[in-house]
């Protein structure tokens, strides 16, 4: 079973936009009731290694780090809006960002490079949750792509 901490905020770097204001909010925290759960965290991940959208990460990653690192129960952090597929190491678990259903953000990980998209195919993840065996998360794209193709057939693998 998953549940979804999402009542309070981290503060953002992103001085004059209407996220300058949450500059004084506080860090996710975990009720007590739900310490024996796998936890879903939804939160933004301040290192992509894509310098343009680093700077409207997390002002203060590590404290949401700290919090994640107490509560051992926390399967993913689930990030939205990046526009692009990504996973790391974060608080003891794995943060991932999920692709755009537009345009993705290109992948340019020199410090200096300019913001900029490329018209990638939208796609979703889908997070599938196994008692046994945690989260598991597919990407799926979104569109008309040729197949399925068998891999196998009445005389084996075809090559």
């Amino acid at each position: 079973m998953l549940a979804s901490i999402d009542t309070t905020t981290l503060p953002l770097k992103t001085a004059g936009s209407p996220h300058a204001l949450a500059q004084n909010a506080i860090c996710y925290n975990c009720p007590p009731e739900w310490a024996d759960w796998a936890t879903q965290i939804k939160a933004i991940k301040d290192m992509t290694g894509i310098g343009h959208m680093d700077q409207i990460g997390l002002a203060q990653p590590q404290a949401l780090a700290d919090v994640v690192r107490r509560h051992p129960q926390v399967e993913r952090i689930l990030c939205g809006h990046l526009h692009r597929s990504i996973q790391v190491r974060f608080g003891g678990t794995i943060a991932s960002t999920c692709p755009g259903v537009a345009h993705q953000v290109a992948l340019d990980l020199s410090p200096q490079a300019a913001s900029q998209f490329v018209m990638k195919p939208p796609a979703f993840q889908l997070h599938l949750w196994d008692a046994e065996t945690g989260l598991i998360s597919h990407t799926a794209y979104v569109g008309e792509f040729d197949g399925p193709h068998p891999f196998y057939d009445d005389d084996g693998l075809i090559d």
